[in-house]
């Protein structure tokens, strides 16, 4: 992605505060093919407010959420899990920002089968990110049943280290190619 890029942007983060990292992914359609065209990454820093023990602020991504705004990103919808990111969005959508949760559960089976489906159809282009080449060569896939019990998901776990990128993309291929169920988050 680059400034003046009309194309309408979907973003998602997998943040964490400590103890992991956090990644902010967008993608954008062309012909029905996803591509991730902008990944960010942060690692835990030492913090005097903490005595010294290494953190990450989830409030670092939802700035360089504004930042990528205010530099003209035209951004359809940040997804982001509830978990460690629910104050950060609160206030992206009192800016004005479409924010929706990718909870743990079913949406989340869904977003990383459907990121699984598309890697191996051919059906995602990415960027050649060092960051989510090894998220891809650090994840595990684990199949679960779905919904109704007869079709299998896959979820993405963790295997021999961070999968964070591989996280926030899968979030982000999701909210690209299904209208979303849920009105947008009030302020």
């Amino acid at each position: 992605w680059q400034p003046g890029d009309p194309d309408a942007i979907y973003l998602s983060v997998d943040a964490a505060t400590h103890d992991d990292h956090m990644a902010l992914v967008a993608v954008r359609l062309r012909d029905r093919l996803v591509q991730q065209c902008l990944l960010a990454t942060w690692v835990p820093t030492p913090d005097a407010r903490m005595d010294g023990k290494a953190i990450i602020d989830p409030q670092w991504a939802g700035d360089e959420i504004l930042r990528l705004r205010n530099n003209g990103m035209n951004i359809k919808s940040v997804a982001y899990d509830p978990y460690q990111f629910h104050s950060v969005a609160l206030g992206l959508a009192a800016a004005g920002i479409t924010i929706f949760e990718v909870t743990q559960g079913q949406p989340r089976l869904e977003a990383d089968t459907l990121l699984r489906t598309l890697i191996r159809d051919g059906g995602i282009e990415h960027a050649h990110d060092v960051a989510l080449q090894a998220a891809v060569e650090n994840a595990n896939a684990m199949e679960e049943k779905g919904k109704s019990g007869d079709e299998r998901k896959v979820r993405i776990v963790k295997g021999s280290g961070k999968v964070d990128p591989l996280v926030a993309l899968s979030m982000a291929v999701w909210s690209a190619l299904h209208e979303m169920p849920v009105a947008p988050m009030a302020a």
